[in-house]
């Protein structure tokens, strides 16, 4: 079903003390020793749909819906 992805060597980034991942798992925050933070975009693919909608792809059944209106934002996960 998965294969395992490569793994990401990032320089001068030593010790992870902490990980957190977004709601809907489009991101992933780490948090060092050394107190930097890094996040990193998880998606598999973002589409826009009739420029109302952002799809967010983070999983091969799992897409994530942001709905833009107007000056509101509402966010849901499908």
């Amino acid at each position: 079903m998965w294969d395992e992805g490569k793994s990401k060597d990032i320089q001068n980034l030593y010790t992870i003390t902490s990980l957190c991942w977004k709601r809907d798992g489009s991101k992933l925050v780490a948090g060092t020793l050394c107190g930097g933070v890094e996040l990193f975009d998880c998606a598999l693919r973002r589409q826009t749909y009739k420029n109302k909608f952002e799809l967010t792809y983070v999983g091969l059944s799992q897409v994530c819906k942001l709905v833009v209106l107007l000056k509101q934002i509402h966010f849901s996960v499908t």
